[in-house]
C-alpha cells in the first residue's frame, strides 16, 4: 500500500509487486482546497502554516509570528503565539479522520484486508507528521516504511517511468489505473460511464450515442 498525503490531496494505492511488475490494483482519492478571497494573505498564511507544520514534526512546540495580518480602524493586527504539537493535532483531528475512508475503500475494492499488506510506504511531506504515522500504525497494524524521502519519491518514480516509456528501463513494468470513471454527460445531466474507475491503463472502449432530439445539430 502507498499512503500518499501531500499539501492538497490524499491518494491511497494498493499495488501487487512481483518479477519487476508493479500492478496498481486500486487508487482512491480524497481532495479539497478552501481558497480565501485575499490571495496575498492566503500565501503568507500558507507559508507560515507550512513552516509550523514542518517544525512540529520534530519539535513539541513552535512559535508563530504573522505581522500585519490585517488592518482595521484601530491599526494593524498581528499574530504572535506559540503552537504545541498537541494543539496542532487537535486542530487537525477532522482531517486525520478523513484519511481513514480512502484507505478502507482502497482495501475493500481490492478485496484485501490489512493483514494481506506486505508493506505500507509513506509518500508526501505531510506523512512526516507524527500523528499521521501513528494513524497508519493503528489502522494497518504495521510499521510504515519511512526509509524513502517522502518529498522525492514521486519524482524518483516519475524518472523510472520515463525510463520505461523511453525504452531505457526494461526490467520494470507499471500497470496503472484511473482513479475516477470516465464518461459523458447525457440527457438530464446524467453522467454515463464509459470506462469505470480502477481500470488498468492503457485501455480503450467505444459506445454509440444518439442526439437527444431528432434533427439536433449540436452534440
Amino acid at each position: 500500500m502507498v499512503f500518499d498525503l501531500g499539501g492538497g490531496t490524499f491518494d491511497v494505492s494498493v499495488l501487487e509487486v512481483g518479477d519487476g511488475v508493479f500492478e496498481e490494483m486500486i487508487l482512491t482519492r480524497d481532495e479539497g482546497i478552501d481558497l480565501l478571497k485575499d490571495k496575498q494573505a492566503l500565501q503568507r498564511l500558507t507559508e507560515t502554516a507550512e513552516k509550523a507544520e514542518m517544525e512540529l514534526s520534530s519539535l513539541t512546540q513552535t512559535s508563530i509570528s504573522f505581522p500585519f495580518i490585517a488592518v482595521t480602524v484601530d491599526g494593524p493586527k498581528h499574530i504572535d503565539t506559540t503552537l504545541t504539537r498537541v494543539k496542532f493535532e487537535e486542530l487537525c483531528s477532522d482531517l486525520l479522520d478523513r484519511l481513514r475512508r480512502p484507505v478502507e475503500t482502497a482495501l475493500r475494492d481490492a478485496n484485501l484486508s490489512f493483514k494481506d499488506l506486505d508493506e505500507v510506504i509513506l509518500v508526501g511531506g505531510s506523512t512526516r507528521i507524527p500523528a499521521v504515522q501513528e494513524l497508519v500504525r493503528k489502522m494497518t497494524g504495521k510499521e510504515p516504511n519511512v526509509t524513502v524521502n517522502p518529498d522525492e519519491v514521486v519524482a524518483l518514480g516519475a524518472a523510472v517511468q520515463d525510463g520505461v516509456l523511453a525504452g531505457e528501463v526494461s526490467y520494470i513494468v507499471l500497470l496503472d489505473v484511473i482513479p475516477l470513471p470516465l464518461g459523458l454527460k447525457t440527457l438530464g445531466g446524467v453522467m454515463t460511464k464509459i470506462i469505470p474507475e480502477n481500470t488498468t491503463l492503457p485501455t480503450s472502449k467505444s459506445e454509440v450515442f444518439s442526439t437527444a432530439a431528432d434533427g439536433s445539430r449540436p452534440v
